[in-house]
C-alpha cells in the first residue's frame, strides 16, 4: 500500500509434476489485484484553470485485476522423438472511477467532477460529459470511460523426430488469441471480472494460426 490509499496485491505459485523420467508438467497460476487512487488520464488545457496554470491534469482510481496460467509440457516418447506443450491464458479487467483533476501544483490532493467541483453527467455512448465549473466561463468536455477488459492466450506446441543420426524434422503450431473490449455504452459491463465468463469468451475468440516446419539433415551421418 501507500500513503495516497493505493495498495497491490500479488501472489502465485509453481507446481511440478513428473511421471516418469520422460514426461513433466509445471503450472505457475498468478493473481494480482490492485488499486491505484490516480492514475493520470490526459491535459487539457484551459485558460480558466488559474491554480493549475492553465491546463486541467485529469485522473481516476483505477481498480485492476489480473488472473493469469504458464503451463508446460515436456514429453519425450523415445531418445529421438520428443513434444513439448506452451500454453499462457491471461485475463485482466480495469475499472476506471469517476474522473476528478489535480487541485493544485505539488500536491496529492484532487477534485472530482459532480460532487467537489463542476457538474459532470454520463451519456449514453457511456463517456462523461463534464462542465469543470459548472455555470462558470470554462467550457464542458467530453471524457470516454478508459475501463476495460482484456484477454488473450499464447500457445505453442513442437514436435521434434531424429529420423537419422544428425537429421531432425520440427514441426511447430503456434496459436495466438487476443481481444480487448473498451466502454462502448453505459452499464455495458465493461471493466467488471468474471472469471468464467472471461475464460469461455477467450476461447471463442478467432485465432490466428501459424504452422512451421524446419528440416535438418545431415550430410554424411
Amino acid at each position: 500500500g501507500d500513503r495516497g490509499g493505493g495498495w497491490n496485491f500479488h501472489t502465485n505459485m509453481n507446481a511440478a509434476w513428473r511421471s516418469s523420467a520422460d514426461t513433466e508438467l509445471s503450472l505457475e497460476p498468478s493473481f494480482r489485484r490492485s488499486y491505484a487512487t490516480a492514475q493520470y488520464l490526459s491535459t487539457l488545457t484551459d485558460a480558466t484553470a488559474d491554480q493549475t496554470f492553465g491546463r486541467r491534469y485529469l485522473f481516476a482510481g483505477l481498480r485492476q485485476t489480473t488472473v493469469s496460467l504458464t503451463a508446460r509440457l515436456n514429453a519425450n516418447f523415445t531418445p529421438d522423438m520428443s513434444l513439448e506443450l506452451y500454453l499462457e491464458p491471461f485475463l485482466s479487467s480495469g475499472r476506471y472511477e469517476r474522473p476528478k483533476e489535480l487541485a493544485a501544483p505539488r500536491t496529492f490532493e484532487f477534485n472530482e467532477f459532480g460532487t467537489d467541483v463542476g457538474t459532470m453527467s454520463r451519456m449514453a455512448s457511456g463517456a462523461y460529459r463534464i462542465d469543470p465549473d459548472g455555470s462558470g466561463p470554462a467550457e464542458s468536455f467530453d471524457m470516454s470511460d478508459r475501463s476495460f477488459n482484456f484477454r488473450t492466450l499464447q500457445g505453442n506446441a513442437v514436435f521434434r523426430w531424429e529420423w537419422r543420426p544428425g537429421s531432425t524434422i520440427f514441426l511447430v503450431w503456434q496459436q495466438v488469441r487476443s481481444a480487448r473490449l473498451l466502454t462502448t455504452s453505459a452499464g455495458d459491463g465493461v471493466g467488471d471480472f468474471d472469471l468464467g465468463h472471461d475464460a469461455r469468451e477467450l476461447f471463442r475468440i478467432h485465432p490466428d494460426n501459424v504452422f512451421q516446419i524446419k528440416v535438418n539433415y545431415w550430410l554424411n551421418p
